[in-house]
């Protein structure tokens, strides 16, 4: 868990940060300066657990199995009931953002990728390895189309 000072800071001041921190993010044009931002500003663990945080509550609004976003994404079944009920039935402006992304092919490509690690193991069920390379076969056509 991040730590935070015991000495609160303003209302204002904390408008202040949040505005230039919205600011810094907004005025990126590319995935490369938004990392590069990222690793300036945040340790490697801050922004596993904010990628995690991302992805977990996407996987919930696609209505994935709690049990397969744990294993997944490594999470306890415990963080991802919490998120579950947190988002049950919310349409904040994070769901509608995350709703938005989950229309596009890239987000999905990347889900195949994660879940077909986990479930398609060759050499464990009948059939596994036509499926396994399958999906090799699509991953690399979709590398060459740049997506």
């Amino acid at each position: 868990m991040v730590r935070i000072s015991k000495y609160k800071l303003t209302e204002e001041t904390l408008v202040k940060l949040y505005q230039l921190f919205f600011n810094v993010l907004i005025s990126l044009r590319s995935n490369t300066k938004f990392i590069n931002i990222l690793d300036d500003i945040f340790s490697p663990t801050e922004k596993i657990m904010m990628a995690k945080r991302m992805m977990l509550i996407y996987l919930i609004i696609k209505g994935i199995n709690q049990r397969a976003i744990a294993k997944a994404l490594k999470l306890s079944t415990s963080t991802v009931s919490k998120y579950a009920v947190i988002f049950y039935n919310k349409d904040t402006d994070l769901i509608k953002v995350m709703k938005n992304i989950a229309k596009k092919e890239n987000i999905d490509n990347i889900l195949g990728d994660i879940f077909t690690n986990i479930f398609i193991q060759p050499g464990f069920k009948t059939g596994h390895w036509r499926m396994y390379w399958k999906h090799k076969r699509s991953k690399k056509q979709r590398e060459r189309r740049g997506f």
